[in-house]
């Protein structure tokens, strides 16, 4: 999936995952009445496998928390067998399935407790 970043820096809430003065990662959210949808977490391949996918997962979820908002939507494509397992692994349950081009577009939502604790920091490198 291809990502305008000028357009996602302008319109969507971003964040960057910075290690050894590095940018890592990002998460793009955007913002909806009722969910924030994840747009994007992306891990730089040498960084991939120490986790940090995961706490810029759990960023998502605190800012959904913080914002009062009660889901998490997103979607990935069903040939991306490892997203659709770290998605389930997070507590991400699959909603539908859409046709699209060729393949499925897997769609999964997440409700957030609101009330529940924040999630961890990154281990390996900061959020800004």
């Amino acid at each position: 999936m291809l990502t305008d970043y000028a357009i996602a820096v302008r319109e969507h809430d971003v964040w960057v995952l910075v290690a050894d003065g590095t940018i890592v990662g990002a998460l793009e959210l955007v913002a909806y009445p009722d969910h924030l949808w994840l747009e994007d977490v992306a891990i730089l391949p040498a960084w991939q496998g120490r986790g940090l996918g995961g706490s810029l997962i759990r960023h998502a979820e605190d800012e959904a928390r913080r914002r009062g908002v009660p889901e998490i939507r997103l979607l990935t494509n069903e040939r991306y067998e490892a997203d659709i397992a770290i998605y389930t692994h997070y507590g991400y349950r699959e909603t539908h399935r859409r046709p699209h081009l060729g393949t499925d577009l897997v769609y999964f939502a997440k409700a957030i407790g609101l009330s529940d604790q924040a999630g961890a920091a990154a281990s390996d490198g900061h959020i800004e």
